[in-house]
């Protein structure tokens, strides 16, 4: 049970980018006496928003990227509105028909991508962090509990040592598995005071004051898709890394144009422009395809979870259901203090288990909804 107990500290990824700002209070936060302040979970997502310097950056890029783009169409219309003209640069070819236009579309679509992409990703960070931190409390909480289990083992064997029930080395055993405890909660609790300095940073939130973020009551959710190849498909446009590789075929596809209208002399020239263009069809294809396929195994850890939510579910209420004849037992003289101990410390594993289970799907259901906007970015967060 124990050597599980560390494995959501493998999945924990520490957001290391500190962020310069002070916390401003809102209606909804609580100070306490001792200056803690207290957000909710949905309060740290806004601030965080707020506060990011790279978000903030795109937003006052936001109204340049659409200008140019806004240029490029009125330089288009332009064009088809002269009776008669002359190419006299090979950009004035580009607007006349459309190159101009449909390139800057791409790169206008790549920043918003990119700007959804980056108010996506912080989301997810907070909420990753915050529920990590949550769980490393829980986590504490029983190692707490089972330490002073373990305790009362040795002393168990201890006595029976003395009445020739046990053996030293079975007395050594327990010592051993009580250190060996002791280091996990070390461990859990310098990354449990590692990642409430970082989730601050990520904040923007001064990391010398006491903050704690409130988590709501998980609710367990069913990701309910009628057609998820077609939901896929339909998800491609706005996809930031399909965008980036489209982006990269335009400006392949323009050089290859302009080689072939212009007739440049180097014939060498026109079939690199070939090549070129070639290549990068070829690289748009297998990025898409590429995109399509972690889409569906992000659709399969989704339906995965949720079975792992049902067991874990199933476990604890069958614990739950035992507890009562557990009590009684005990109070009968029927059960062992150290053996109703351990059940209790079972039951509390399994409270964890469940709740562990529940963020991670919603946090499995919020990265579905990001990739469908901008595809899978956050999976290694």
């Amino acid at each position: 049970m124990l050597r599980k107990i560390l494995s959501i500290l493998t999945a924990v990824v520490i957001v290391t980018t500190m962020f310069s700002a002070s916390f401003a209070k809102t209606e909804d936060t609580e100070i306490t006496e001792d200056k803690e302040t207290i957000m909710t979970l949905d309060e740290a997502i806004d601030y965080a928003m707020a506060h990011n310097p790279n978000i903030v950056d795109l937003k006052r890029m936001e109204r340049d990227q659409e200008v140019t783009y806004r240029k490029a169409i009125k330089a288009y219309n332009v064009w088809h509105e002269q009776k008669g003209f002359s190419f006299d640069y090979p950009t004035q070819y580009l607007e006349y028909y459309g190159y101009s236009k449909d390139l800057a579309k791409i790169v206008y679509d790549n920043f918003v991508a990119g700007e959804n992409t980056a108010k996506s990703t912080v989301k997810y960070s907070v909420m990753k962090l915050a529920y990590t931190i949550d769980e490393l409390e829980d986590t504490i909480n029983l190692l707490e509990k089972t330490i002073e289990k373990q305790e009362n083992d040795i002393k168990v064997a201890e006595v029976k040592l003395k009445i020739n029930m046990g053996t030293l080395l079975d007395v050594e055993s327990a010592r051993t598995t009580l250190k060996s405890t002791k280091l996990q909660l070390e461990t859990v609790k310098s990354t449990y005071d590692t990642l409430k300095v970082s989730i601050k940073g990520l904040l923007g939130f001064d990391v010398s004051k006491e903050l704690k973020i409130t988590i709501p009551e998980s609710e367990f959710e069913y990701l309910i898709i009628e057609d998820v190849n077609k939901e896929i498909e339909n998800s491609l446009a706005t996809n930031s890394t399909i965008l980036s590789a489209k982006l990269e075929y335009k400006q392949k596809e323009i050089n290859n144009v302009l080689a072939k209208t212009l007739q440049l002399e180097s014939t060498k020239a026109v079939k690199d422009a070939k090549t070129a263009f070639s290549d990068a069809e070829l690289r748009l294809n297998n990025t898409t395809n590429s995109v399509k396929e972690n889409l569906l195994i992000l659709y399969r850890q989704i339906k995965t979870n949720e079975s792992s939510v049902l067991v874990a579910k199933e476990e604890l209420d069958t614990l739950n259901q035992k507890q009562v004849q557990m009590a009684t037992m005990y109070d009968l003289n029927m059960l062992t203090k150290n053996d109703y101990e351990s059940f209790k410390i079972a039951v509390l594993n399994a409270e964890n288990t469940y709740k562990k289970a529940l963020h991670e799907n919603i946090l499995l259901n919020e990265r579905w909804e990001i990739a469908m906007l901008v595809g899978d970015v956050v999976s290694n967060v």
